[in-house]
């Protein structure tokens, strides 16, 4: 298994690490890590994948709802 920079548990760090400052209130960081979590799972292009890069443009989405 590879665990690298670009590896799918990679990606799933940037998530987790989205919802704790979004549940700090630290949205712009959350952005990043959310951005970062799709330009990743978009690589690794699987199933699973795709369905990572929903969620996180979902959470992308109820960050910009709270920022009005």
């Amino acid at each position: 298994m590879y665990y690298g920079v670009n590896s799918p548990e990679t990606s799933n760090c940037y998530y987790m690490l989205g919802i704790y400052y979004v549940e700090n209130m630290f949205l712009e960081k959350a952005l990043l890590c959310y951005q970062k979590c799709i330009w990743i799972r978009k690589e690794v292009n699987t199933e699973e994948g795709k369905l990572g890069v929903a969620d996180c443009r979902y959470n992308m989405g109820i960050i910009y709802w709270k920022k009005n």
